[in-house]
């Protein structure tokens, strides 16, 4: 069974040496020791912007839902599947209480 993560409960920031830059149509994150790149479009570099702005989770699951024209629940299913993928790959870091359940 699959991780579940309470996105609520933890501040999230960029991993140490990752950079990253807003593009007109992306944001490009980049992790500067092992020189992996991440082009994130759409929904994605929505929510990456957003985490790295200190916006609270429920604030960006609303914008999410209301750009992608989705249920909030989608959005949230959506923005977590998200935030596991980033903090899996080592580019995202929590600070808090995160909660992993199996």
């Amino acid at each position: 069974m699959g991780r579940v993560i309470a996105a609520t409960v933890c501040a999230y920031h960029s991993a140490p040496g990752i950079a990253w830059v807003k593009d007109a149509e992306q944001t490009i994150v980049v992790d500067r020791q092992s020189r992996a790149v991440w082009h994130l479009e759409g929904a994605e570099a929505v929510v990456w912007d957003l985490l790295v702005l200190g916006r609270p989770f429920g604030h960006i699951v609303r914008v999410v839902s209301l750009i992608a024209h989705v249920p909030e629940e989608l959005a949230r299913t959506s923005a977590v599947s998200m935030l596991e993928k980033w903090l899996d790959a080592g580019i995202l870091k929590c600070e808090g209480d995160l909660a992993w359940r199996t």
